[in-house]
């Protein structure tokens, strides 16, 4: 009783107001409400449209600056511990030299699929001479023109047996991966071997 009282008293008092009498109205404030949403919907979608309208240019630039980037480069996360660093850029279709971190496909078989995206550094090029020395056990140092590249081990972490990696001169249009980590899976194994022209995506530059 006291609420219906003092609804009738505030009604009354202010029947003058429109504002007031919605408000006091119970139908009047659902109206009001279900009006609401649609009113601020196109509100917001007429914003929208005059704000791209306004900056349409720019965004176009934008777009256009993407697709370049695309064109000619790709970003590479690094997920192993085989290269220090962790975000790579790759600039597509730049033949890397030696020294350089190269991006190739694997071409599959053992622990990854085929076209993963792998990232070592060239420590050979086409006439560079390959050799290894047996260390007994089944592992094997490998040498570079002289430079020590890494030890082969018979086995993986996981106890994959592992063919050793390929011996002798490079031929053209090949190159000798490899990475500083003792487990990096490179050039000192059959599964990677001498990378070949086709399989290079484009030299790598470390970010961070």
């Amino acid at each position: 009783m006291l609420t219906r009282a003092w609804g009738r008293k505030a009604c009354s008092a202010l029947a003058g107001s429109i504002w007031v009498f919605e408000m006091c109205h119970p139908w009047a404030l659902f109206e009001r409400k279900s009006r609401d949403p649609e009113d601020s919907i196109q509100s917001m979608l007429d914003r929208i449209y005059h704000h791209i309208s306004r900056k349409a240019p720019i965004y176009l630039w934008l777009l256009a600056a993407m697709a370049a980037f695309g064109r000619y480069f790709t970003v590479s996360i690094n997920v192993s511990d085989s290269l220090p660093g962790t975000v790579f850029l790759v600039q597509k279709g730049v033949k890397p030299g030696k020294g350089d971190l190269a991006a190739f496909r694997y071409n599959g078989g053992g622990p990854y699929e085929r076209g993963t995206l792998f990232l070592k550094c060239v420590l050979g090029m086409p006439g560079s001479v390959v050799t290894a020395t047996d260390r007994g056990d089944g592992y094997r140092d490998y040498f570079v023109d002289g430079q020590f590249a890494g030890s082969a081990k018979p086995l993986s972490k996981d106890g994959m047996p592992l063919a050793p990696g390929p011996v002798g001169v490079i031929q053209e249009g090949h190159y000798y991966m490899a990475a500083p980590n003792p487990d990096s899976l490179d050039s000192r194994y059959a599964l990677v071997g001498w990378v070949q022209d086709s399989q290079i995506v484009g030299r790598g530059i470390k970010i961070f």
